[in-house]
């Protein structure tokens, strides 16, 4: 009876997690919460009738068949084809999430028992105090120290940011939980057997367990603290409102990445401090080496993040401009004033918005375009957005719309307002208004400004992901596609698994739908190159005029074929055919370059032109050279040239003579915009401060409003850097 009900509790543990949507697909996300469920399993032991202690034998039995249990609905759902995900990650995830939670919560099951036959009082107090005991020291230890990962008695591995699908282990995280499944050997001793024997047993596990926990705190990790990371990154950089730290030893990345970084944050601090009147923080700014080292050393690779307690920002090194520094330095910056000294607001629709607003990004879409465009499809429901399941949502729609509110309550009621109401104050003290009212105003503002209804290709791709809740096998997509020969990452990964081979085919299985299925052709192309069958394969999987941006890649896929199958005409007429249908769609300004670059290349003479169509196509591999002087070069040459390889100071003088040269004005407003901005970087790079903000702001001068505001700042942080040029100069000549 003990056995069966036992076995009941279990497997109704392993089957639960599947009611939720994350849950179903067998990964992480499952193995964790079957995990946390068999947390409960002495609890209802210790109240059921008739339970008591089993023998050893009849133990090791129980073990065996709960072990047994927890692979039934995995294997049910993989047998049926229910589930997709990788099977062998599943295996690896149940050993290091559930197999060491299995034998602790046997053990405290039994333990309890074991005090109830003994009339033991405090045994059920002594369990809840624990579990809270070990649930406060984790919560303290992932609030008050740097790092997001922990790998902990009571949760297991948890690794860090929600939006990161590539999960990163390493050996000491395998030696953390090898720690706890002596722990729990030990307090199964103390169960099942007498005094004397339960006694030798228990501590041979636990000298087992503090050697295996030594040596799993030799790896970075499983340490936490300011102190574990600066020992990490050693060296540092200080200004007024940050302090700058790296490795320089292990750095991969070019050293002159590191000083722009750190210039970079020298204007963004002080204009992030103008902006919101804060004079008063210093952030420590963490630059991580790689991406992988992040991912052990902090958590989470795939998202930079910032820690509001300490405060710090920890990002990988980027060249300029870098692409989420000025957003974590708002977290940053922000938390000094942030909801009555939490250090952000609880609502992270405001925390996010807030950053977004502060940190423009270069998008197709502006923010307020696209919280209509949102608004209207019924994507995002504000009410839940403002609210705990502000996680649920998908990371671009959930942003775009909290940006786009703030940015709006900025506009609207000044900084000061948005500062009152990030700080805790409620909507009706704040504005006067009731949070309906404020919402309603908003949404007036976007229906009357943003009413454009024309439908957007490229909207309708950027905004359709659901969600990582919502998404299909999301941390297998990662790991099946991850070519590391590591021994950790083979080992997760299906025997004899081949990336080339097997990657596409198995993303058939998990999403077969127009997108992945484009995705296919488009590698069966990379890799064998064009042929007839292919030709008719991409022709049956476009739609023409498109729906989707599917249809606009899949005809650009067909002339790249097309070219490659010297068909020139059928090409011309397949680029000159999508442009026209176009005409009556929005599509983003990168995506239309590249469109209107085959248009323009498939009717130049010459070989450049021709080797310029491989290598936009994916066939050719090189840059060609410019074969003549750039006045007698076409434009788009010219800029493609620029545009392609890598910038050298011998190149100044190639751009000095193609700085006054016009866009020709039958190109998409969109390639001047690029041009400038190109040159405004490369006059950066050429600490030719003046004529880079100027270059920027020419560009903003005829951007759309999505992109306007950062071209913007970086004109602004380009005359920010002559400043300070200017005034290091004159500190050197006194």
């Amino acid at each position: 009876m003990n056995i069966f009900l036992t076995s009941i509790l279990v497997l109704v543990s392993a089957t639960a997690p599947l009611l939720l949507p994350l849950a179903r697909n067998l990964e992480y996300e499952y193995v964790s919460l079957v995990s946390y469920l068999l947390l409960a399993l002495p609890l209802i032991l210790y109240f059921l009738p008739k339970q008591s202690v089993p023998s050893p034998k009849r133990a090791g039995v129980q073990l065996l068949v709960s072990m047994l249990l927890t692979f039934i609905p995995a294997f049910i759902m993989f047998r049926t084809n229910s589930c997709q995900c990788s099977e062998t990650d599943f295996r690896f995830w149940w050993q290091v999430q559930i197999f060491p939670h299995l034998l602790l919560s046997h053990a405290a099951a039994w333990l309890m028992l074991k005090g109830k036959s003994k009339k033991t009082k405090w045994v059920v107090p002594t369990y809840i105090v624990v579990v809270i005991g070990l649930f406060l020291q984790m919560a303290w230890t992932l609030w008050s120290m740097p790092q997001k990962r922990i790998t902990h008695l009571l949760t297991g591995f948890i690794h860090g940011a929600i939006y990161d699908n590539g999960i990163g282990v390493d050996a000491g995280i395998l030696y953390a939980r090898l720690s706890h499944v002596f722990i729990a050997l030990a307090l199964l001793s103390l169960a099942l057997y007498h005094k004397k024997l339960a006694r030798i047993l228990a501590c041979a596990a636990l000298i087992l367990a503090i050697g295996t926990g030594w040596k799993a705190a030799q790896f970075p990790s499983t340490t936490h603290g300011i102190d574990a990371l600066n020992e990490l990154m050693p060296d540092t950089k200080s200004s007024r409102f940050f302090t700058l730290h790296y490795n320089k030893s292990k750095s991969t990345q070019n050293p002159e990445i590191i000083d722009q970084i750190f210039a970079s944050a020298e204007f963004h601090t002080q204009d992030i401090a103008k902006k919101l009147l804060i004079y008063d923080t210093h952030v420590e700014l963490y630059i991580y080496p790689s991406r992988w080292d992040k991912k052990l050393w902090f958590g989470g690779d795939g998202t930079d993040i910032t820690d509001v307690k300490t405060p710090s920002v920890h990002i990988i090194a980027e060249s300029w401009p870098h692409g989420t520094l000025r957003h974590e330095l708002v977290h940053a910056m922000a938390s000094s004033f942030a909801f009555f000294g939490l250090g952000f607001h609880p609502n992270m629709a405001f925390t996010e918005g807030l950053a977004v607003a502060l940190a423009p990004g270069e998008e197709d879409i502006s923010l307020h375009a696209g919280a209509a465009g949102i608004l209207r499809s019924q994507q995002v429901d504000p009410v839940k957005l403002f609210s705990p399941m502000f996680w649920g949502e998908s990371g671009r729609r959930a942003y775009t719309v909290a940006g786009s509110l703030i940015t709006f309550l900025i506009d609207h009621y000044g900084i000061a307002k948005v500062k009152q109401l990030y700080a805790g104050s409620s909507w009706h003290d704040t504005f006067g208004k009731e949070t309906e009212t404020v919402l309603g105003d908003w949404k007036t503002f976007l229906e009357q400004n943003y009413a454009d209804k024309t439908e957007d290709l490229t909207a309708e791709a950027m905004y359709r992901y659901p969600g990582l809740l919502y998404d299909q096998c999301p941390h297998s997509k990662a790991l099946l596609a991850n070519s590391s020969k590591s021994y950790l990452n083979k080992l997760r990964q299906p025997d004899g698994w081949n990336i080339d081979k097997d990657y596409w085919p198995w993303r058939l299985t998990v999403e077969n739908g127009p997108s992945t299925r484009l995705q296919v052709l488009r590698a069966e192309y990379f890799k064998k190159g064009a042929t007839e069958e292919l030709l008719s394969q991409v022709r049956k999987e476009r739609q023409v005029p498109p729906r989707a941006m599917e249809d606009v890649e899949g005809s650009s896929l067909e002339f790249d074929i097309l070219i490659n199958l010297k068909r020139n005409d059928e090409a011309k007429a397949v680029i000159k055919k999508l442009l026209a249908d176009l005409q009556k769609f929005k599509l983003g300004d990168g995506n239309m370059r590249q469109l209107w670059s085959r248009k323009v290349l498939s009717g130049l003479p010459g070989t450049t032109a021709k080797t310029w169509l491989a290598l936009l196509s994916g066939q050719g591999n090189s840059v060609p050279g410019l074969d003549a002087a750039p006045s007698q070069v076409p434009w788009l040459l010219n800029y493609l040239y620029l545009r392609n390889h890598r910038f050298l100071e011998a190149d100044r003088t190639l751009l000095d003579s193609l700085v006054q040269r016009p866009v020709p004005v039958e190109l998409p407003n969109s390639f001047a915009v690029e041009w400038w901005k190109f040159i405004g970087n490369r006059r950066f790079e050429l600490h030719d401060y003046e004529a880079a903000s100027l270059a920027f702001q020419n560009a903003a001068a005829i951007a759309p409003e999505g992109s306007r505001d950062a071209i913007l700042l970086a004109g602004e942080e380009s005359l920010f850097a002559l400043r300070m040029e200017k005034a290091k100069a004159h500190n050197v000549h006194h």
